[in-house]
């Protein structure tokens, strides 16, 4: 499963803010405090007057951000892009532009920047994991997005959405033992997301144990009652 971070340039903009700052634009730019309709408008200013203050990248990449969290995610990309033709080795904007692409379904594009991504910065947990989930939503080279996941459950073990993402890899690779023991470890951590109880159950269902993955379903369903499209558009089903 993919964390949204909103991006990791939100993270970012949150460190900047304890640097001084020329105008209450870029304040509001680096340091939103959760009003990301308030954060475009301020980067907006800051990349319309080209200030001198920060760097015009940083303010591509927070809008990026604010948009994403928006709801915006073609917006976001292009100014990921813009980011990027201005700082073309920030780890962090090359994974924002993965994740956007992610999410609009361009697997091909996003595995690209997300591999990028890791070129810069090898040992990124998150960066790890959403590479393995790319991979897996596009059913592509899953061996590889196998790997992925493996680094980032190895160092954050205790990590829901990664243990989520290495099961749908397995349920892909027709590893259902291993793909049921993610899913029921993820459970563990979050014993309330639809997502991993419905996870579970497809692993059951394909190791023949129908009655336990009908429960499974049912709990899944009560929980998002639109859960069972979600698997279906990642390309699984019981």
């Amino acid at each position: 499963m993919r964390l949204f971070s909103g991006s990791l340039a939100g993270m970012a903009a949150l460190l900047a803010a304890a640097c001084a700052q020329p105008s209450s634009d870029w304040t509001i730019c680096r340091a939103p405090q959760g009003d990301f309709t308030a954060q475009e408008r301020a980067c907006s200013t800051v990349i319309e007057r080209q200030e001198s203050g920060g760097d015009v990248a940083e303010a591509y990449r927070n809008r990026g951000g604010a948009r994403a969290r928006l709801g915006r995610d073609e917006e976001a990309i292009a100014d990921f892009t813009q980011a990027i033709h201005l700082e073309p080795n920030d780890t962090l904007v090359y994974f924002d532009r993965g994740s956007a692409l992610s999410r609009t379904g361009a697997y091909d594009r996003a595995i690209r920047d997300l591999d990028r991504a890791l070129q810069l910065n090898p040992n990124q947990a998150y960066v790890l994991n959403e590479a393995c989930w790319a991979r897996a939503m596009a059913g592509a080279d899953l061996e590889h997005a196998a790997a992925l996941c493996d680094s980032a459950v190895a160092q954050v073990p205790t990590q829901s959405a990664f243990l989520d993402s290495r099961g749908l890899v397995r349920l892909k690779q027709g590893d259902f033992e291993n793909a049921l023991t993610d899913y029921e470890a993820a459970i563990r951590l979050n014993p309330n997301s639809a997502h991993y109880i419905y996870g579970r159950g497809l692993a059951l269902m394909h190791l023949s144990r129908e009655a336990e993955g009908q429960a499974a379903f049912d709990e899944a369903l009560r929980l998002d009652p639109e859960i069972a499209e979600k698997y279906e558009r990642y390309g699984v089903k019981p």
